[in-house]
């Protein structure tokens, strides 16, 4: 009875491989091809369309969060 349990754990920790083998790897994969990236973007705006800098201290900074 020992050993029939023994094979039932071997069968299950195989099927659990099989399945997070895979999902790591297709995670790994996904990093390394579109690289870890901050989900908020901080871009500068100008007050202008001439970018210049205006009276109160501009260009200013904004934090856009992407979807």
């Amino acid at each position: 009875m020992d050993s029939s349990r023994t094979n039932i754990t071997m069968i299950e920790l195989i099927l659990w491989w099989s399945l997070l083998g895979p999902m790591l790897l297709i995670s790994i994969a996904y990093l390394l091809i579109m690289g870890w990236s901050n989900p908020r973007k901080v871009i500068q705006v100008y007050s202008e369309d001439t970018c210049r800098i205006d009276e109160n201290g501009g260009p200013y900074e904004v934090e856009i969060e992407s979807d």
